[in-house]
C-alpha cells in the first residue's frame, strides 16, 4: 500500500482508495499498480510524479510512465557496444596479411624461352689455363679420352662412344653430339615452364638436333627424350668430366 495523489484535486490519498474523501472523484483500479515501490519520477506525459517502477500513470493512464530515462540509457549503451563491435571488425580486416607463396624458384643454369645459348661454364680453379696465342688449338688428346667436337659436327655423322667402353649412340638425321656441363632438366617443351621429365648429371653424352630459341631436342641412348637448354651443353667434354680408372 502506497500513498498516491488525486487526479482531480492532487490530494494525497492512499492506493486502495476507490474515491477521493476530498473531492469525491471516483478512483478507478485498473489505473493503480498495487505493491509497488521505488523513487519517485516524473510521468513522462503530464509531469506528474509518480513511481519509478509504475506501469501506469494513476493520473494520465500513461504506459511506464518513468521508463524514459531507461530506454534512453539501453539504447545509448547498445550503441556503444554496436560501435565497439564495428570497429574491431574494422580493424581486423586491415591488418596486413602475409604474403601468398609465389611459384618454386626456377633453376638458375637454364636460360629463359627464346634466349641465345650463353657460353659454357667459365674454367674452374683446377682446370688448367691454355698457353698464349693457343687458344684455337686442340687440346692434347689422351687415351680413353673424347675426340675434339670437329668430328662431330657434320650433321649425317654418327656419334662415337663417350669414353672406352660406353655404348654407341645413334645420332638422328642433322645431330650432333654435346655434353651436359652441369646438372640440367630434361623438359617436355622449349620452356622453363614446361615440366621436368628426367635430371641428366654433368659429363652426360647426348645428341641433340633442331635448335630453336636456344632450346635443342634431346635423344638418350637414341630415342627422344625431351628438350635441354643450350647454355647446359658443351661441344667439348672438360678434363675435368672425364671419369677416372
Amino acid at each position: 500500500m502506497t500513498l498516491i495523489k488525486c487526479p482531480s484535486c492532487n490530494h494525497t490519498i492512499l492506493s486502495l482508495a476507490s474515491r477521493c474523501p476530498n473531492c469525491g472523484f471516483h478512483l478507478t483500479q485498473p489505473r493503480f499498480q498495487q505493491g509497488l515501490s521505488g523513487s519517485l519520477a516524473e510521468c513522462k506525459k503530464c509531469g506528474r510524479k509518480v513511481l519509478s517502477r509504475t506501469r501506469q500513470c494513476p493520473y494520465c493512464g500513461a504506459e511506464h510512465p518513468a521508463r524514459t530515462s531507461r530506454i534512453v540509457l539501453a539504447l545509448g549503451a547498445a550503441g556503444v557496444v554496436g560501435a565497439f563491435a564495428l570497429l574491431v571488425v574494422v580493424a581486423q580486416q586491415l591488418q596486413p596479411r602475409p604474403p601468398a607463396l609465389g611459384p618454386a624458384t626456377r633453376e638458375i643454369l637454364e636460360p629463359p624461352a627464346g634466349a641465345a645459348a650463353l657460353p659454357a661454364s667459365g674454367p674452374r680453379e683446377d682446370a688448367p689455363e691454355p698457353a698464349a696465342g693457343g687458344a684455337s688449338e686442340s687440346p692434347p688428346q689422351r687415351e680413353g679420352a673424347v675426340p675434339a667436337a670437329g668430328a662431330f659436327d657434320s650433321p649425317l655423322q654418327p656419334a662415337r662412344s663417350e669414353v672406352a667402353g660406353s655404348r654407341l649412340i645413334s645420332a638422328p638425321e642433322g645431330g650432333v653430339v654435346r655434353w651436359v656441363s652441369n646438372w640440367a632438366n630434361v623438359r617436355e617443351g622449349r620452356s622453363l615452364e614446361s615440366a621436368v621429365l628426367q635430371v641428366l648429371p654433368p659429363g652426360r653424352q647426348v645428341v641433340v638436333a633442331n635448335r630453336v630459341a636456344g632450346w635443342w631436342e634431346v635423344y638418350l641412348d637414341g630415342r627422344f627424350a625431351g628438350y635441354i637448354a643450350g647454355s647446359l651443353l658443351l661441344s667439348e667434354l672438360p678434363d675435368t668430366l672425364i671419369p677416372r680408372p
